[in-house]
């Protein structure tokens, strides 16, 4: 489960008026019984290109852009601090600079 911040306030006031609070525990618990691990991009490397042609494809459709060589050859090679959002949140800041329109 995720909220936002601007919800938080509300949420609070909810979770307060529960008539049975252990309920949010018991939710918690089933929850991380299974847990998901997921390295991060930088452990994944190989992952990076059919990651970056995907979010291409997401990001701008109708364009159908393409990463060089040289500038896929640079995303692999730099430590994302996050995942695939970070990945896309680079992608969409770069502006793609360098890319080509088939």
């Amino acid at each position: 489960m995720s909220t936002e911040n601007r919800f938080l306030p509300e949420l609070l006031s909810f979770l307060d008026s529960l008539p049975e609070p252990h309920i949010l525990c018991d939710c918690d618990y089933r929850i991380n019984t299974f847990p998901i691990v997921v390295p991060p991009l930088r452990e994944r490397v190989s992952d990076i290109p059919l990651l970056v042609e995907s979010l291409l494809g997401r990001v701008a459709p109708e364009r159908r852009l393409r990463v060089p060589a040289a500038a896929m050859r640079a995303l692999c090679r730099y430590a994302l601090p996050g995942n695939v959002g970070e990945l896309r949140n680079v992608l969409e800041r770069a502006g793609l600079p360098g890319c080509r329109h088939p």
